[in-house]
């Protein structure tokens, strides 16, 4: 019977028994290639002129019929642990729709207020706003200006001057 606490188990379980395997000290020559064996039997049949090659048994399968033999209905109920009710292994992968947020660029977009943008031109501190963030406040306010950073500084200083 399968616990709760094995269900959490389950999740890194697979990642773990990886990694033992990985350390293991097989290798991969104690395992016969399928396809190069069972061409050595197409020509050996050639050879000998036989009529039909002997099937080579892939080592390199898991034993299906024995695994489930030795686990009997605890597959079963490690799914019902692990996986949702309406899992479905087979079913098609349903993609995620791209928000507003995932269409546009990576960087968040910093929106100035205008009070905010009028006490950086009080206290003198408007040049150590960013580029793109003042870039963003002339287009907010639909000013025409040039792509150097003291342009943008000129243009957002004459148009709350002006007000």
């Amino acid at each position: 019977m399968i616990t709760e606490e094995y269900a959490g188990f389950a999740q890194g379980g697979p990642v773990k028994c990886r990694q033992c395997h990985l350390n293991s000290d097989d290798t991969s020559d104690s395992f016969e290639n399928p396809v190069l064996q069972q061409h050595f039997r197409n020509l050996e049949a050639l050879a000998l002129d036989l009529m039909e090659p002997e099937q080579a048994v892939d080592l390199t399968l898991p034993k299906v019929e024995a695994m489930n033999r030795r686990l009997g209905s605890l597959v079963d109920e490690f799914k019902e642990l692990v996986y949702p009710p309406d899992y479905n292994p087979m079913g098609k992968v349903t993609k995620r729709k791209q928000g507003d947020e995932g269409s546009g660029s990576k960087r968040p977009k910093v929106e100035l207020s205008e009070e905010e943008l009028k006490a950086h031109i009080v206290r003198g501190t408007l040049g150590k706003l960013t580029v793109a963030t003042l870039k963003e406040a002339c287009r907010a306010y639909g000013l025409k200006c040039g792509l150097k950073k003291q342009e943008l500084l000129d243009a957002l200083t004459k148009h709350f001057q002006q007000d």
